[in-house]
């Protein structure tokens, strides 16, 4: 478990499956979210959850003070050799949407990552029609690295995956 200002980041249970199954239901968190425009069954989600390396992923729960589950978010893809991961983070509750909960659950993230994991590098990939997605990593202290050109592909188009960074500067001196 992971204590951050005004929520916890906690291990992902199977009471868990249903709560992320509905929100990969709703399409307009499919549209932000890096997900086929297609539906998602349970068993999909139930499977990849209990099979998760956590030795290269490590996947949280957002809970609040309240106890309320707001969404999810992960350091996966850690590659111990090279120290670096891709953050992701799905803020499943609209409600709490624009409030805060995003930035605040980041920047405990890549403190994690740094601090407890040693990591030197917190990447992560953004639809570039995200725009208060990309805001938000930006004042987090990511920037822009490149550019996945036409990779996605919505409403009748196709769209750009703008590859963000952030790097523990403390491992550079």
């Amino acid at each position: 478990m992971i204590i951050g200002e005004g929520f916890i980041l906690r291990n992902i249970v199977e009471e868990d499956y249903k709560r992320i199954y509905e929100w990969f239901q709703d399409e307009e968190l499919r549209y932000y979210y890096s997900i086929r425009n297609t539906l998602i069954r349970y068993n999909q989600i139930k499977e990849r959850l209990e099979h998760i390396d956590y030795n290269k992923n490590k996947e949280f729960m957002i809970e609040l003070e309240n106890g309320i589950t707001i969404g999810k978010c992960a350091l996966n893809s850690i590659d111990w050799i090279n120290s670096n991961c891709e953050l992701e983070i799905l803020i499943g509750e609209k409600d709490y949407w624009s409030k805060g909960y995003g930035k605040r659950v980041i920047k405990k993230l890549i403190d994690y990552a740094f601090n407890n994991l040693n990591l030197y590098c917190v990447h992560l990939k953004v639809h570039s029609f995200n725009e208060r997605g990309i805001k938000c990593y930006e004042e987090c202290g990511f920037e822009q690295e490149g550019v996945l050109r036409n990779r996605l592909y919505r409403d009748g188009k196709y769209h750009n995956q703008i590859i963000m960074s952030i790097l523990n500067e403390k491992l550079d001196k």
